[in-house]
């Protein structure tokens, strides 16, 4: 496993996630019941003819949270780490971004995020990653992000020769 850490505390691990987990992932994110993603201050109605990419915010502690065997399998992974700033799971997030969208920085919970690339198979013409200020992550099957989630952050989308489903992510954020 490698790490890459940059300033801002923002660490990269390579195959954090096993192939068979990234598999295990991608096909639970594939079955998923997604809802369209809007800005806060953006009107739904108009934001339905703007956007083609997919979110699902899960609570802890919600029935659905509670029934979602993959939530639990990857937060008991990222709980036995033992992170500083990683005390309390507070929501997780689905991400599956399609080609082409533009979205802007933002901020996560204060404590820990912790970013999960899903997509078994990713290359590299295809493009997308993550951005923080003026350092971009490039998606790889099994990386993780972890990352103190006030650091602002945005998507990169793929570009239109992803002929994949989405850009699958699942996102773990921790009250400090």
């Amino acid at each position: 496993k490698s790490s890459i850490g940059f300033k801002m505390n923002i660490v990269v691990k390579d195959n954090f996630l096993t192939n068979e987990e990234v598999k295990k992932a991608y096909n639970h994110l594939y079955k998923q019941q997604w809802v369209i993603v809007t800005d806060i201050n953006e009107n739904p109605l108009t934001a339905v003819n703007k956007r083609k990419s997919f979110g699902r915010n899960i609570s802890v502690g919600t029935k659905e949270f509670e029934q979602d065997f993959v939530i639990k399998y990857f937060a008991d992974k990222i709980r036995r780490l033992n992170l500083p700033g990683a005390r309390e799971l507070c929501k997780v997030y689905f991400n599956c971004v399609k080609p082409g969208e533009k979205f802007d920085f933002h901020k996560d919970q204060t404590g820990l995020s912790v970013l999960l690339y899903c997509n078994p198979v990713w290359k590299s013409w295809w493009s997308s990653g993550t951005q923080f200020e003026n350092k971009i992550v490039r998606i790889k099957p099994g990386r993780a992000i972890f990352f103190e989630g006030q650091i602002p952050h945005r998507c990169i989308a793929p570009n239109r020769f992803m002929n994949d489903f989405g850009r699958l992510s699942m996102v773990f954020q921790y009250y400090r």
